[in-house]
């Protein structure tokens, strides 16, 4: 289902807006920073295939993954810039706070935080870092204090195995709610769950010791751990909580406030990960009726709510009922957003996907061919959007069994997959099933299984033996053996 409403997990509390880098500023510098890394990784590349030195090889490999993961963020980020624009703000509010509480304790000069601030606001990294790192000399409280500020400048320089490096350091000498909030947060962008979920769990129970069990802080908490089991296949220990924390912010917030839809939608979407329709139909139905009401029938939030819907009732076949829910999450898509965002792109494909499960291929085409040409076009090439769009349209084409077309986009969207998320990304996952099956169809069945063996071996390594996109990986692979009749290896 598209694009599902997520509570967003942010450390720190600051509020104020101290930093004034205009808007435009800032999404010219995101873009001139992912065109420097998408030039830096075609060069590395290049020199990793030209390269017969393990040792080479092992350190050109490092600085690649740690490129694709920097600029996925980016990538990320461009995709929301709004919120990625507020959270830079709330960033520099926040070392802003840290520069006056420090030189209050150690008189470091006016002039000198000035200045390191109005560097941070050019994105010159240097010299506040260089602050900090002085700093950190000055006792355990105020290294502590240091490294959580080296972190956050890592984190908006989008350097993130450095910022969670500064984080783990600051939660490690002093172990604030809000040290530990960053620590989590960042892990959990960066798919590190396991390491993720411990901390989620911590903080879960010191916001209980500190806020009680009944405020929106908790909910918040509550949501977030929810989102790690969720993330890992832990349905079952996810569920209470995403219920818990819609209880409370139902009684603390009140039914019609739009953070309750979140927590309705979170709910929804997990039953429609469990195939539980009919529990799912009701809450994406008042998310999208609280939506309506307060935020109006034009918010981006409100297209959302409608993408939703529309999506369960077409996984329960519910295509008359569906229709017009997606014709209208594009129409606001296109009328609030313009036909150049990535959302409506989205929703491009949302609608495009309807017509083909109805078999409508000529009026799924133009839709698809659409949005993967907004994709190609905004978000680039290279990126993992695109190559959903690529896949997308690969499928209609194997649907009506044009193998020949579907097979080049399939391997565009493996090969991105690849190069800019990694080896072991779920959505290279995706791609591997997708591409084997399409030679399962063809009946080429040695192309087939090495794939799905890969597929398979990422997603255990990666996701665990009981997450139910392993089981899909199992049952592929055991598909292709019951298409050669090879049914003892299938059991």
């Amino acid at each position: 289902m598209a694009d599902q409403t997520k509570q967003t997990m942010i450390g720190g509390s600051a509020n104020t807006q101290i930093i004034g880098v205009p808007y435009e500023e800032f999404i010219a510098e995101m873009r001139r920073k992912d065109a420097e890394i998408t030039r830096l990784t075609t060069e590395l590349t290049e020199a990793l295939k030209n390269t017969s030195d393990p040792q080479e090889q092992d350190d050109l490999q490092s600085r690649l993954d740690a490129l694709r993961q920097t600029r996925d963020a980016l990538q990320k980020r461009l995709l929301d810039p709004d919120r990625a624009f507020r959270e830079h703000m709330q960033r520099g509010a926040q070392l802003a706070q840290i520069l006056a509480d420090t030189a209050k304790r150690h008189a470091i000069g006016e002039n000198r935080i000035n200045s390191a601030m109005q560097a941070f606001e050019s994105f010159s990294y240097d010299e506040v870092m260089a602050l900090f790192r002085e700093s950190e000399r000055l006792g355990v409280v105020q290294a502590a204090s240091s490294a959580y500020a080296q972190g956050l400048i890592e984190e908006d320089a989008v350097n993130w195995q450095d910022s969670l490096d500064h984080y783990k350091r600051a939660y490690d000498l002093d172990a604030t709610l809000e040290h530990q909030q960053a620590y989590a947060r960042l892990c959990w962008r960066m798919g590190r769950w396991e390491e993720a979920v411990p901390l989620f769990n911590d903080i879960l129970k010191q916001v209980a010791v500190e806020s009680g069990k009944a405020g929106d802080e908790y909910a918040t908490a509550l949501n977030d751990l929810a989102l790690m089991y969720e993330t890992s296949g832990r349905f079952d220990a996810a569920e209470p909580l995403f219920d818990q924390a819609l209880s409370i912010r139902r009684r603390v917030l009140g039914d019609d406030h739009p953070d309750t839809a979140p927590s309705l939608n979170n709910l929804a979407a997990l039953y429609y990960a469990q195939g539980r329709y009919e529990d799912a139909e009701p809450l994406f139905e008042e998310a999208l009726s609280i939506r309506r009401r307060v935020l109006g029938a034009d918010h981006p939030d409100t297209a959302t709510s409608l993408n939703n819907l529309a999506g369960l009732y077409r996984s329960q076949g519910r295509y008359d009922d569906a229709e017009p829910l997606f014709e209208e999450a594009l129409s606001i898509h296109r009328r609030v957003l313009g036909d150049d965002h990535p959302d409506t792109a989205i929703s491009l494909n949302n609608l495009a996907g309807l017509y083909r499960a109805q078999g409508r291929y000529d009026d799924a085409k133009p839709l698809y061919d659409e949005a993967l040409s907004i994709s190609r076009r905004v978000l680039g090439a290279d990126h993992p959007d695109t190559a959903g769009s690529l896949n997308n349209l690969a499928g209609l084409f194997r649907a009506q069994g044009q193998y020949e077309d579907a097979e080049p986009l399939y391997d565009e969207a493996l090969s991105i997959c690849r190069r800019v998320l990694g080896g072991d990304h779920p959505n290279t996952v995706t791609n591997l099933n997708n591409l084997a099956g399409l030679y399962r169809a063809q009946g080429r069945y040695d192309d087939a299984k090495p794939l799905y063996d890969e597929a398979l071996s990422i997603s255990r390594r990666v996701l665990g033996a009981d997450h139910p996109d392993t089981a899909g990986s199992l049952n592929n692979l055991a598909g292709l053996f019951r298409a050669q009749g090879q049914y003892e290896d299938a059991e």
